[in-house]
């Protein structure tokens, strides 16, 4: 029991730094307002669909899928599946979590694609933030700060 507390906890925390605001542009939501007011119509559009992820975590033995579905209008569903490897026992516990939220991007100067997002937290409220990314093959787009894949599975 106290091993399966321990995995847990150490799922929680990693679920924590996974789920909390990134990227250049992280805040505490004050402005994802003015994010969806000036976002562009048309890249939406381009950009709605369903994505597909897998992020590891540094120095931990743990892995996140995400599956986002991106409406063009901003609206927003996720899952999430967040696995860890348990230090005792070397098995991987997986824990699912669900959510919705909005999202918005602009077209940057130098041609990349920022992405604001605002998913419904674990207790309650948003998380938002947002990254840079740049498409790297068709239905494929890369963050610019962590090097994450995303592709689109479904359009």
């Amino acid at each position: 029991m106290i091993r399966r507390s321990a995995a847990l906890a150490i799922a929680a925390a990693t679920a924590a730094a996974v789920l909390a605001p990134t990227g250049a542009e992280a805040n505490n939501c004050g402005g994802f307002d003015a994010q969806l007011k000036s976002s562009s119509p048309q890249l939406m559009q381009q950009i709605a669909g369903t994505w597909v992820s897998q992020v590891g975590a540094n120095g931990v033995a743990t892995r996140s899928v995400w599956r986002f579905q991106l409406s063009p209008n901003g609206q927003m569903l996720y899952d999430r599946t967040h696995c860890v490897i348990s230090p005792n026992t070397g098995r991987e516990e997986c824990f699912p979590i669900q959510g919705h939220g909005f999202w918005a991007a602009h077209q940057a100067q130098d041609g990349s694609i920022f992405i604001a997002r605002a998913t419904s937290g674990v207790g309650g409220g948003y998380t938002c933030g947002g990254d840079y990314f740049r498409p790297v093959g068709p239905n494929m787009i890369q963050s610019t700060t962590s090097g994450a894949v995303s592709q689109r599975v479904a359009g």
